[in-house]
């Protein structure tokens, strides 16, 4: 027992086991996750969890002075002491130097300093049967002691122990740091360095290694750069990748894929979930893509940057009653042409032809006809005009007379009608067709009722335009 200083080379023909720190020796990975604490859940480290009524926030760097910022000249908010420090009256130390906790580069700017990196503040009280902080661990690991290490400082309260179960029942237990030590220390804020024996575990998670506070009333405690490792032969650590796979994600050993929600990745990168970019943009850069059946099994949709059709493809889920299927749900606006090989049905999900429209169409301009202005005289026969088929032995034709459309002039066949509605019929089922019935109408004037030019009578024009299906 004791210590050992060796002034020259020491050779030894053995093994060398200790149950401390071997001092000067490269560091294990830390198996806290989020140290820096620098990713969020609302307004506290992601990851960090509590027993009892305490409450955990994301303090910037600058506050109580864990560290300053790094500039030549006192600015004119400086707070006066370490104590009254925050991120909008931080404590200046002096030229470019941020204090003796990160002297040049800390967890808020600095050179080569992190932009966004924070301390965890802990306030609350003993009044709940509990009192434990918890840290996000790496949760593959096999210890029965740990190497720890991290800046403290109690501002309010009496003491913060670190170990197995501290903070449980309201025990403070494991290594001890009391305020008087914080005190005592530079700027109030005290360095631990220690060895914690733990229980013989797998997982450090939970009350396996917890942060217990206790208090005569209500405490304010802040914790900054926590670190705790594995040490000695007694303990093992997994490999990187196996590090790395935890929490749903997962590097393959065997084809090196990796998932996101699954620990059987498909392809490169294996997401069951959500993927959400924000304000990014997505390429497919691969221009030498085919479309080759990614997305055709049931259920699949695709979206491929497709070379042999020279276009950015959008397959729709596969396996519905009208196969591929894709549905827009918002305002879609095409800053281009359309060209759309099937059925088109405006209010209807079944068009029957090219253009199907469940509803009032209106143009504000002309209609044309394999080119052809539909508006102009003399085209009026009934080959001009619109066929509705009925059955396979009669053709309806609506022609409204170009007075309609604003010319003055008659139609072709010297017809002044408003609205003309002729019956065409086969005959004997040939291909030969004969005018079956024509029926010529104007409004007349006073009351604004349509006159069958035919007979004299008033007709009721709905009887002739229904055209049954």
């Amino acid at each position: 027992t004791g210590s050992l200083t060796i002034a020259n080379n020491l050779t030894v023909n053995g093994n060398i086991k200790t149950t401390g720190i071997i001092s000067g020796s490269s560091l294990p990975p830390n198996l806290i996750r989020n140290s820096y604490m620098n990713i969020l859940d609302g307004n506290k480290p992601a990851g960090y969890r509590v027993l009892g009524n305490v409450n955990l926030e994301a303090a910037h760097p600058y506050t109580k002075g864990f560290e300053g910022p790094y500039v030549a000249e006192k600015p004119s908010n400086a707070a006066s002491s370490v104590d009254t420090a925050t991120q909008a009256n931080p404590y200046w130390f002096r030229r470019y130097y941020k204090g003796s906790r990160a002297s040049r580069g800390g967890l808020a700017d600095g050179w080569n300093g992190l932009p966004d990196g924070r301390i965890l503040k802990i306030t609350g009280n003993n009044s709940a049967v509990h009192t434990s902080v918890m840290f996000p661990f790496e949760s593959n690991v096999l210890t029965n002691k740990v190497h720890f290490k991290a800046w403290l400082k109690i501002t309010s309260g009496s003491k913060v122990g670190f170990g197995v179960d501290s903070g449980y029942r309201n025990v403070v237990r494991g290594l001890i740091i009391t305020k008087e030590q914080t005190d005592d220390a530079p700027d109030g804020w005290y360095q631990i360095d220690a060895v914690i024996g733990t229980s013989e575990v797998t997982s450090l998670n939970g009350l396996a290694f917890s942060m217990g506070i206790e208090a005569s009333g209500s405490f304010e405690v802040y914790l900054a750069l926590p670190y705790v490792a594995n040490l000695d032969n007694d303990t093992w650590l997994p490999s990187v990748s196996d590090m790395l796979s935890r929490d749903g994600l997962t590097v393959h050993p065997s084809s090196r894929n990796v998932g996101i929600g699954t620990d059987s990745p498909e392809g490169k990168l294996d997401v069951r979930g959500d993927i959400r970019a924000g304000n990014s943009d997505i390429y497919f850069t691969n221009t030498n893509h085919n479309h080759t059946g990614i997305g055709n099994k049931s259920g699949w949709a695709a979206i491929e940057n497709a070379a042999n059709f020279g276009a950015l493809m959008i397959l729709g889920r596969a396996g519905t009653s009208k196969g591929r299927y894709v549905r827009l749900w918002d305002y879609l606006q095409v800053n281009g042409g359309m060209d759309i090989t099937g059925n088109v049905g405006i209010g209807t999900s079944n068009p029957r032809t090219k253009l199907e429209v469940a509803g009032t169409v209106n143009v504000r301009d002309r209609i044309l006809r394999n080119g052809q202005d539909f508006s102009k005289a003399g085209l009026a026969s009934h080959n001009d005009t619109v066929k509705v088929p009925w059955g396979t032995t009669r053709e309806w034709n609506i022609f409204v007379s170009p007075r309609v459309m604003g010319r003055e002039e008659p139609d072709s066949e010297g017809d002044n009608a408003l609205l003309k509605i002729e019956c065409w019929a086969r005959v004997n089922n040939t291909t030969s067709w004969k005018n079956h019935a024509r029926y010529k109408y104007r409004i007349r004037n006073g009351d604004g009722r349509w006159y069958d030019e035919n007979s004299g009578r008033h007709r009721p024009l709905v009887n002739y335009i229904l055209i049954p299906r």
